[in-house]
């Protein structure tokens, strides 16, 4: 229980969900910036809702089974997660979701990829970290 009273009474610092976010740089001559968000939960949507759709500021696509918007995210306008269902022409480059081991999201309008260590299906993982490049 004493755990709980330093808690209770501001001695341990906690983070709220959804604001873990670091920033890097590659190693390369001319440097890219890269945001890492991450978050402890089952769900496999709300970091998007919540963290990077507010960070973008944009509509962002991800891969999904069903070909439609997610329907938790029409508060804000022009702001919504959109599910594209597979095969998808990035550009003039075809792409499926079967080829794809990166588990990207592209926002729209805009050449922002986003890409997770975490496959979109597996709503087991409890840790999900996003990188956005």
């Amino acid at each position: 229980m004493p755990d709980f009273k330093k808690l209770a009474e501001g001695q341990i610092p906690t983070t709220p969900p959804f604001t873990t976010r670091r920033s890097i740089k590659t190693a390369a001559p001319a440097p890219v910036d890269i945001h890492i968000y991450s978050k402890s939960a089952k769900s496999k949507y709300e970091i998007y809702k919540k963290v990077i759709v507010k960070a973008l500021k944009r509509t962002i696509k991800v891969w999904s089974r069903r070909d439609n918007k997610l329907k938790g995210d029409c508060r804000i306008l022009q702001r919504n997660i959109r599910l594209i269902k597979s095969p998808a022409q990035i550009g003039d480059h075809p792409t499926n979701i079967e080829a794809d081991e990166s588990n990207w999201i592209v926002s729209e309008p805009g050449n922002i990829f986003c890409i997770t260590d975490k496959p979109y299906s597996m709503c087991t993982e409890i840790a999900y970290y996003l990188s956005v490049i």
